[in-house]
């Protein structure tokens, strides 16, 4: 009798690990949009302003519409460092998009914003930004290269 107790957990625990292999490995899965790091050059170390976000907004090349696709929001656990890379990966999930079931661009133009107030919308004076054109969707290892401090007027 214990036998069969044993061989019945064994074979409830095999089958219980099998599934969550099988989901794991065939369960739908996220594609990236792309992903990369955000990178402060040593030319604008006197520019970081002890940053808590970061934007990721992503546009479609091939609109004649100057509004984003959508945009991601990170919150920054460290401060931002000259040359030191900030990772980042755009998924549907981590993407909030300006209009719902938008197919992805496949032509993108990404920019990256260290936002100073943290508040969505356009840069703000103090803002650093950067941007790479003609993203393919899919891309990873891109580097966003920060260019431009967004002075007051």
């Amino acid at each position: 009798m214990k036998k069969i107790a044993l061989i019945g957990s064994l074979l409830i625990g095999l089958v219980a690990v099998f599934s969550i292999f099988v989901a794991s490995n065939f369960g739908e899965k996220s594609d990236i949009y792309v992903s990369g790091e955000v990178v402060v050059p040593h030319s604008l170390s006197n520019r970081i302003n002890n940053f808590k976000v970061l934007y990721i907004v992503i546009y479609d090349e091939n609109s004649p519409m100057p509004m984003p696709y959508g945009a991601m929001k990170l919150r920054l656990e460290e401060p931002v460092q000259a040359g030191v890379g900030v990772p980042f990966f755009v998924t549907k999930e981590r993407i909030q998009t300006m209009r719902e079931n938008q197919p992805p661009p496949q032509a993108m133009r990404v920019k990256a914003r260290f936002d100073r107030d943290g508040n969505a919308g356009r840069d703000q004076p103090g803002d650093l930004t950067g941007e790479q054109l003609g993203v393919a969707y899919g891309t990873t290892g891109l580097t966003i290269a920060i260019d431009k401090y967004i002075s007051g007027h």
